[in-house]
């Protein structure tokens, strides 16, 4: 009967430390993705203050202030959209074992991508315009990348909310209770804060 009791006791103790295992994991890998996540926000700031900084032409009727703020523009675009495709494949080299962040790594992922196009587009667009070499040539063209450019502007707003759902599902599973706790450590997960800009992350129990 002790030798039983001993088996016994033993199994519990092995099973407890599985369960210690599995959840410091969770936690662990919760960590990793809110950290990738919230590299997103200050980029979408930065984005925002980088466009506000070219301002309004003084003269609209002037071509050449009129195509250097759109070349501004272009290189503003195309540099956001590269920094969005490093976190991007940051987030797609996570090693995860728990399947339901895989999910949310997968769907992040495709936000990223979508968010990643649409500002290299905008980019490529404001490229365009910032070539012209008349007013004349400047509404022309202006027409003919109309649809291109409303397309994209469209579709910024909802990827970004798509990525704010995905955030909310992903602190509720991380169990992020707070935003004043440190992302990183053993055993609080991160916090995404929402992909306004695109988004963060919280800080799970």
């Amino acid at each position: 009967m002790k030798s039983q009791s001993n088996i016994i006791t033993i199994a519990t103790i092995f099973t407890a430390l599985l369960v210690s295992s599995c959840s410091e994991s969770k936690v662990s890998q919760c960590n990793k993705i809110i950290g990738v996540a919230n590299k997103l926000e200050p980029l979408g700031k930065k984005l925002e203050k980088d466009i506000e900084s070219i301002g309004r032409p003084g003269n609209p009727q002037d071509i050449k202030q009129v195509t250097s703020a759109f070349s501004k523009a272009s290189v503003i675009f195309q540099s956001s959209s590269g920094d969005v495709g490093k976190i991007r494949t940051e987030l797609q080299g996570l090693q995860l074992s728990d399947e339901k962040l895989k999910g949310f790594q997968t769907s992040y992922a495709t936000n990223l991508q979508e968010l990643e196009t649409s500002l290299k587009s905008l980019g490529g667009i404001a490229e365009q315009l910032g070539k012209v070499k008349s007013q004349a040539e400047l509404k022309t063209t202006l027409t003919q990348v109309q649809a291109d450019l409303g397309k994209n502007l469209q579709q910024i707003p909802k990827t970004t909310e798509s990525a704010k759902k995905t955030e909310s599902e992903l602190n509720t599973y991380c169990e992020v209770k707070s935003t004043s706790t440190p992302a990183g450590t053993s055993e609080t997960p991160g916090t995404t804060t929402p992909a306004g800009t695109p988004g963060t992350t919280s800080s799970p129990k």
